[in-house]
């Protein structure tokens, strides 16, 4: 597969990827709906996944907040396969974002919630793989819902807030893998979309400027209610993240969300211990 690099508006082939472990990702937005949870659990079942990068969960309008919320997102996954869900509980609203993990796989990649970095809309996690050159790797997981509107309704022109600046140049600072999966609410050719929008140029600057890759694939619609298509789901990474990534694809079966399941896989090594990881650098 060609992944789109928005740097030139090139394409490059990025590097295949040949381990002897591979992370199952799933990137989902739930579009609120229970429904669409218990088709994710169904896909864990069949083991189609590992980790879940979740946007937009359900909420419950008998839950006050963020927690209860959490709780049922918990219960529902868990009912399937054991596994840890890392979110922020800042705040006294529902969470816009999560990231599950295998209760086993979470335990062996040392999995490791970055509070800087998270927050209702924002979810990251780093964890702790080795390459195929055999040299530890921190990677950095980042689960992130980019709303097109603020609270007063207005227009949020640069959905690349200064957090996830933030997150892009402490990743490059700290030389660390990063991959992010977003509901980017934004429009660009850069992604496969036939128009580009504001925001979907303010977005695909941002990347450029911040050599972050798009590695979406052709142009499958991630997003399909009552006849309206598009692309607005988007996976990017940084170099050190796009060259652990593969297989990437939009599951074009039912979802029971107005959102696509999109998968790929992360390739890692196993057999090399990781030394602790520097709690000064993630506070």
């Amino acid at each position: 597969h060609l992944f789109v690099c928005p740097r030139g508006g090139k394409f490059f082939l990025p590097t295949m990827v040949k381990s002897s472990k591979r992370i199952k990702v799933c990137q989902f937005n739930a579009g609120k709906r229970d429904a669409a949870l218990d088709e994710l659990s169904f896909r864990i079942k069949e083991g189609q996944t590992n980790i879940i990068m979740l946007t937009e969960p359900p909420t419950r309008k008998e839950f006050l907040g963020g927690r209860q919320n959490f709780r049922h997102i918990v219960k529902k996954i868990e009912n399937c396969q054991e596994g840890i869900m890392f979110e922020s509980q800042t705040g006294k609203d529902p969470t816009r974002t999560s990231i599950w993990v295998e209760k086993s796989l979470a335990k062996t990649l040392k999995c490791t919630l970055l509070h800087q970095f998270s927050n209702r809309d924002m979810t990251t996690v780093s964890v702790q793989i080795t390459d195929l050159d055999g040299k530890p790797v921190t990677l950095i997981l980042s689960s992130i819902y980019m709303p097109s509107l603020d609270e007063n309704g207005k227009l949020i022109s640069e959905p690349f807030d200064d957090k996830c600046l933030e997150l892009s140049k402490f990743a490059s600072q700290n030389k660390w893998a990063l991959i992010i999966g977003t509901d980017a609410n934004a429009h660009s050719g850069a992604w496969g979309c036939q128009h580009d929008n504001s925001r979907g140029f303010s977005l695909a600057q941002a990347c450029i400027e911040q050599k972050i890759d798009v590695l979406n694939v052709g142009s499958t619609p991630t997003f399909d209610i009552g006849g309206k298509k598009s692309i607005i789901d988007i996976t990017l990474a940084n170099e050190r993240g796009t060259e652990l990534v593969s297989n990437w694809i939009v599951d074009p079966r039912m979802s029971f969300s107005d959102h696509k399941m999109i998968f790929f896989e992360i390739g890692y090594e196993q057999g090399h211990e990781h030394g602790a990881i520097d709690k000064k650098k993630i506070k």
